[in-house]
């Protein structure tokens, strides 16, 4: 298996980067040579462009020889290059780039604020749904995949007439009707079943005291009352910006510890000395 993907190859979309035609995309219609290539696309005339100013992508059309531009147009469309190619992990990364030059330091620092906190909301919100709803955050994706199928034009949404708005709104809200039936038969034998032991547990306690076997149970005062061992409640998980802070905290503390150490043996060495320099006059 080959590590390339992308060839200069026609039908190939590239990216101008350099040039008077720098931000255009265009299809290669045709080859001159080892470094030159016949390159049009919306917003380009049909030119020679450089090899080297140039960048592959991973979008092919088919299309023949040198295609004549209306026709080539229709294919661009029908791809979706435009909306396909400003998804591309690369183009996003020069966009934020190219935005980022553009701001200064207080605002850039203002944009990482609203950042982290915009990705504390999200996060949080994820959290929620993947503990307490779990369906709810599998539908959700499922929506996105199909609408952005949708949008790009793999599958076509279907338009509903009135009647069959109608149709399936009432067989929705019969099954919303037999699903709360069925949870209320369902609470009604569970109630039943309950009933049903403690009148066995009634009727058990009845004949045990008609038999005299029954002990009667003593009065506990509420001081001596064995408590129950329950099990402690699971902490939340903490955010991120609390882990954050946890981390920074322990590295500054650990750094503290560190100085002190160093200190005390500096001190530690300077009594030493000390101690030297007075042995060594006593003597003398």
């Amino acid at each position: 298996m080959s590590l390339f993907t992308k060839y200069v190859e026609l039908g190939r979309v590239v990216d101008i980067t350099r040039g008077k035609c720098k931000g255009h995309q265009g299809v290669i219609v045709n080859i001159i040579d080892s470094n030159r290539l016949l390159v049009e696309g919306p917003g380009l005339v049909r030119q020679e462009v450089k090899l080297k100013d140039a960048r592959l992508t991973k979008f092919k059309l088919k299309i023949n020889l040198e295609m004549p531009s209306k026709a080539l147009k229709e294919r661009w469309e029908k791809a979706h290059i435009d909306f396909r190619f400003k998804r591309l992990p690369y183009v996003k990364r020069v966009e934020k780039f190219n935005r980022r030059a553009k701001i200064t330091d207080y605002n850039a620092f203002k944009v990482a604020e609203a950042n982290r906190k915009c990705s504390n909301i999200i996060y949080r919100a994820y959290m929620n749904l993947r503990s307490n709803y779990p369906r709810t955050l599998l539908k959700l994706k499922r929506q996105k995949e199909k609408d952005t199928a949708v949008a790009l034009g793999y599958i076509k949404r279907k338009v509903l007439t009135p009647e069959q708005k109608k149709e399936l709104s009432l067989a929705k809200t019969a099954r919303y009707k037999n699903a709360v039936e069925r949870r209320r038969l369902k609470k009604k034998a569970l109630l039943e079943k309950k009933n049903k032991k403690r009148e066995a547990r009634r009727a058990r306690l009845a004949k045990k005291a008609a038999a005299g076997k029954l002990k009667p149970r003593e009065f506990v005062p509420k001081d001596k009352r064995k408590k129950s061992k329950s099990k402690p409640k699971p902490d939340m998980k903490p955010s991120r910006e609390r882990l954050r802070r946890q981390r920074r905290d322990a590295t500054f503390k650990a750094r503290a510890e560190t100085r002190k150490k160093v200190e005390q043996k500096r001190q530690d060495r300077a009594k030493a000395k000390k101690a030297r320099a007075a042995a060594a006059a006593a003597s003398e």
